[in-house]
Parts: structure tokens; sequence; C-alpha cells
């Protein structure tokens, strides 16, 4: 059963503000309690920051109680003794930015300004359970052919006697695909843990492959169909974890990040494969076939979108910023900082893991933790999942120390198994760099893979004070949410076509869009299609068109060879459901082309690229979207038809894709 709340506004603001009163009620504490030491200017000059971005947070909860209305400027405030304020610079739509001030009781103020604060409409809660939202089932190596989706419980076992695995898919099709999801808990109910240990873990995978309920077996996915591996076939990223022991009783895991993965289409939602640590036999979870609903799994999902905007995920990136620097074996080459967890694997060097010596170490520079690169063949690697990304990009920040030719280098390296290595690149150069430097590498063609990457010196010799610094690993994606470009997809929201043999009708109900010209030899009349994209309401003003492409579906075709075709920006308004040939003399358009090129004499689906800085006026509103019109002015009769809005298949409807970059 799906519930649905709306909480009214995005409790991620009132939280934020929370913490930032926190804050100023400790410092006023710390002031008061030490104040007679303390320069006191400089500590209320500090009060007046806090009090700033107190404001900043409480507009920004107060902009998101408007449920994407118009925003107010915060008015003075007062504090305890103090005061705060803030204003807008636009008072609708997402991002905004805002100004505050903050003052003290002494006089001392503080004004500050932040760029880019997304500002939320309501957060919405879902809640799934049961057979009707959530299918599942699990598999034995024991009984390889044996289907167990009607059980009431899930069995999963790790053990050298028994291995057993249970698959789950939440049915989330309802979830506005551009959502951003801020909580996604799935909780489940341990009912008991048979023999060998008594407690462990319980971890969750990512399915890769689409499965029956009903026929999914040790063996096969569906009837006939066999797994790649036996026993279900998933990605190694481990998505979320739980501890589990013999007391059983509810167990959550927090899947936020894979359904922001599911959600933004980066990977199908084929569900979670469900395992548990070695020497586990038979943890029994209550299943969505369970008799009591209270123990069944739930999913409890809450998302929100930004005012004005195609609502976006935030981006999910692996990040290694260093900060851990306790010289513990084992634990300093664990750190993750990005939202995709990457603790399970740590750094591996060739000459020692102890991070604190050694030719690669950690190593204090510019008043920061870094990773230091020296010596001569030393190497350090990371493995990886980019199971999440479009097009992945490994970055990261570097400064050169000493170095006096190019024979003094650090390779860049990835490998799809550990053992055979393509250099991406080298850090090199003679000097030293004042600063740090970033660098990039495409890694597009290893997505879809596990993977290492790999930092390699070569005669970065120590006794030289030879070295290369590194910091702030990263492996993201330019097209994810939070940053980069971003593609939609556009629906045509209007389309007719007009003939000029029957000049007075209008075809606005037609199953198809006709365009060229039939009729007499070389005496033929013309037909025109017609369509209209709402470009406005998908594409922010302000952004910067990439590419853009229209997709139509040619359903029928006339005449030998391909069909030379314009289409063009039309010049004047026109009505699906009452316009003709007479009404619109034709049609109207402007004298460059949006599209130039040859229509194919077969039927499918077509996607052509369109001029996108002719797209750009459209987005900038430079020149006024009344759609395009597909021009045909060759004598030899020839025809195309593509399918319309009126088609019961939705899938050969014209869509415009445009890849854009947010302002």
């Amino acid at each position: 059963m799906t519930r649905y709340h709306s909480s009214g506004f995005a409790m991620m603001a009132v939280v934020s503000l929370l913490i930032a009163l926190g804050i100023i009620s400790y410092l006023l504490i710390m002031q008061g309690g030490q104040g007679a030491n303390q320069n006191q200017s400089l500590a209320d000059r500090d009060m007046a920051a806090y009090l700033a971005e107190a404001a900043i947070n409480h507009a920004k909860w107060q902009a998101e109680s408007t449920s994407c209305g118009t925003y107010s400027d915060l008015a003075i405030t007062n504090f305890g003794t103090h005061q705060y304020s803030a204003s807008f610079a636009n008072t609708s739509g997402s991002p905004v930015s805002i100004t505050a001030t903050g003052t003290t009781e002494n006089g001392a103020n503080v004004t500050i300004t932040r760029e880019q604060v997304p500002i939320y409409d309501s957060t919405q809660t879902v809640t799934y359970s049961g057979s009707s939202d959530i299918d599942d089932t699990f598999l034995e190596d024991g009984q390889p052919t044996t289907n167990y989706n009607a059980t009431t419980y899930l069995q999963i076992s790790n053990d050298t006697t028994v291995t057993e695995q249970a698959l789950l898919k939440i049915n989330l099709s309802a979830i506005p695909p551009d959502a951003y999801v801020q909580n996604a808990t799935l909780t489940l109910n341990l009912e008991s843990i048979g023999s060998g240990a008594s407690s462990g873990t319980l971890y969750a995978y990512r399915v890769t492959q689409q499965w029956q309920p009903s026929e999914a077996t040790w063996n096969e996915y569906e009837t006939s169909q066999s797994w790649a591996i036996a026993g279900g076939d998933k990605h190694d990223q481990i998505w979320a974890s739980a501890p589990i022991n013999s007391s059983g009783g509810t167990v959550t895991l927090n899947i936020t990040n894979l359904v922001n993965v599911w959600i933004s289409k980066k990977a199908d939602n084929e569900g979670l494969l469900l395992a548990v640590s070695s020497n586990i036999i038979d943890a029994q979870l209550s299943s969505s076939e369970h008799a009591s609903t209270s123990l069944q799994p739930t999913l409890q999902l809450s998302y929100a979108c930004e005012c004005g905007l195609p609502c976006l995920p935030d981006a999910l990136y692996y990040e290694d910023q260093f900060n851990s620097f306790s010289c513990t074996t084992g634990t300093d080459y664990t750190n993750t900082d990005g939202p995709i967890d990457w603790s399970n694997e740590q750094w591996d060097e060739t000459e020692t893991d102890n991070s604190c010596a050694g030719d690669i170490q950690l190593a204090t520079d510019d008043g920061d933790t870094r990773l230091q690169i020296g010596g001569n063949n030393v190497r350090i690697s990371r493995q990886l999942t980019l199971d999440v990304f479009t097009s992945p990009t490994l970055s990261f920040d570097y400064r050169r120390e000493n170095l006096s030719n190019t024979n003094q280098y650090m390779a860049v390296e990835v490998s799809l198994n550990g053992s055979s290595w393509t250099e991406l690149g080298r850090i090199t150069g003679s000097g030293t760099d004042g600063t740090y430097q970033q660098q990039s590498y495409d890694l597009t063609p290893y997505n879809g893979n596990t993977i290492f990457i790999r930092f390699s010196s070569r005669r970065l010799y120590s006794f030289f004070s030879r070295s290369i610094y590194v910091d702030n690993v990263r492996i993201d994606d330019a097209t994810a949410g939070g940053g980069g470009n971003v593609t939609v997809d556009i629906v045509a929201n209007a389309d007719t076509w007009i003939y000029e043999g029957n000049p007075n009708t209008n075809y606005g109900t037609d199953v198809s869009l006709r365009t060229g010209r039939q009729g007499g030899f070389f005496s033929g009349d013309f037909s025109r299609a017609l369509m209209h994209f709402d470009i406005a309401s998908n594409v922010p003003a302000g952004s910067t068109v990439v590419t853009a492409t229209l997709g139509v579906e040619i359903v029928s075709t006339n005449g030998s060879g391909t069909m030379t075709t314009n289409i063009y920006r039309v010049n004047t308004a026109w009505d699906e459901n009452t316009d003709t040939w007479n009404t619109l003399g034709g049609g109207s358009w402007e004298t460059s082309s949006i599209y130039s090129g040859d229509l194919p004499s077969s039927t499918g689906w077509q996607n052509l690229t369109l001029n996108s800085s002719l797209v750009q006026e459209w987005v900038d509103g430079t020149f006024t979207n009344r759609g395009i019109i597909f021009v045909y002015s060759a004598f030899l009769n020839k025809r195309r038809e593509f399918g319309s809005l009126n088609d019961a298949d939705t899938t050969i409807h014209p869509v415009l894709s445009i890849t854009y970059t947010p302002p």
C-alpha cells in the first residue's frame, strides 16, 4: 500500500536553521564565560557573522514555507539582544541569491551574500509496503531451481554449507523523474538467525538484471533465462549495510543515494540483492507476503523539487580529501568524503600501507593534509565501480615540488583488473608550483565497470626533495544533478499539419503528421507539419544550450530515395485545432533553417540534430517560440508521415531533447 504525505515545507531548511541557532547559543555562552580574556571587537564580529549565517537559513526556511510562492525579505529579527535580517535578489524560482546582515548588541555588523541557494517546494513523503508495492523472493544454491516468492519470509545465508540471497524491488514509478530524493529508508523485520554466527552484517547491492518474482531461482532470473552469475546479477558496490543479531527486530537500510540513481535514470531500477556476512545461516526477514502488515518490508521516501526548475538529484560522486591522518594502518587510506561510500576499498601501496612512512604517505603541505607521491616506481591505487555515471571524470588537485625535467613525473593510470594498466596522463614539468593546480581525465571508456585508478612515481627521489602532492581526488559525472550539463526530453505539446490540396481543412486530430508533396506530376500540392515544444517550462532562463535534437517516428513514406527537408522556426502563432493551409497562408517561417537534411525512405525513429544557436534564442527569449514547420520544396512527389500526439502509442510522439548548462 502506497501512502502519500505533504509536509508543507522542506524540513532540511528547518534542520539547518536549528543547527545555526544552536551554534549561536553556544557562542553566546562561550562569549559570556570567556569575554574577559578575548578581544571584544573580534568576538563581536564573529558573533555578527554567525548571526548573518542564521539569517540566511531563516530566510531559506521562510521561502520554502511559501511552497514556491513569492519570497519576502526577512525583516529585522531580534535574537536575544542581537538582530539579523536578509533580502532576496530574486523573489521566485531557484536557486536564489540571499544577502544577510547580522548585528550584535554592541553595534558590530557583518553582511554576507550566498549565491546559488536552492529553494525547494514542499517535501512529499511516500510510504511503500505490501506486495502491491514491493516484490521479493530469495534464492538458494542448495535448491537452484526452486522459487520462493510465495513464502512469508526471506532467508539469507553465507556459509560453506549454504548460500541464500534475497531479491527485493520497490515500484517507484509514481515518483517524478526529476525529483530530488532527500531520504529513502528501507525498514525490514529480522525474525531470527539460525545456526552459525549469532551476529553480523546485512548488505544491500544493486541488481543489474530484470527478474520475475514468481519465476526467479538461484539459476534463472525468469523461466529458461539464466543469470550471468548464479545467485543473482549485481554490481559489487555496497549501497547500504546494517548490523543484525539473533535478538531480531527492526533493521533499517539508508538507500537514499541508490534511489536517486534509479529516479534519475542513471541505472534501471531492478531492485536490491540482500546478502549477509560470512558464517550466518538462515537469517530470516519478513517478506511482503507476511500476514502482519507491520512486519512487511517498508520504504519511506521523502522528495522535493526545486522551485521553477527541473527537479534534479544532487550529483553522486566518490571523493577523498585525505582528512584522516592518524598514522593507523588500514584507517587513513579508507577515507571517504563523497555521497558514494568509498570506505570499503582502501588505497593500496606497493611499498607499504603505512600512511605516515615511505615514499608515498600522507603529509602536511600548505596547511592541509595531502597525499605525497615520491620515490621511483612506487605506486598507490584504489578500486571503485563506475555504475551510476554517464560521463565519469577523474579529477584531483596537485602541486609539484623541485622537479627539474620531464623525466620526473607522476603517472596517472587506470585498470579493469588491477594488473594491466593504461596511462591516462602525467603530471610533470620542471619547477615548483606556488599554488595547487587541477587536473582531470575522462573515464567514459571505462563506464559501467569496476576499475582501479593509480598514481605511480617516476624518479621523484627524496634526497632531492622531489615530490608531487595530491588532494581532493574525485570521480564524478558532469551530467549528474548538482552541477554540469542537464538533458531534458520535452514531448511536443501541440502538433498538426496543413495541406495545400485541402486548404480549408484542419488536421489537428490526425494520428500522423504529413510533410512533402503529392498529386499531379511536377505539380503536386504541398503538405507541411507543425510542432510546438514548451521550452520555457523545461529549460531555466539563462541556461546555455549545448545540443538540441528533434526525435520523430516516421510511420509512413511515399516516393523513392531520401527526401531533402528543411525545418524552420515559425514566425506566427497557430492553433492545432483550428488552423488550415489558408488561415496560415501555407505557413510563415524565418529564413534560416534550424535543420536541413535528408529524411530516409524507411520507417522508424529519427534523431535530427538542430541548430543549437537558434534553440538558444528561444531560451533567451530573443526569438518567440512559436514552434517549428517542416518544409519540402522539390518538384518530385515525396511524402513522410510522423507519429503525432493523437497516436495512442506515446513512444512515437515527437520529442525535443535539449542538453544545457544551467545558469
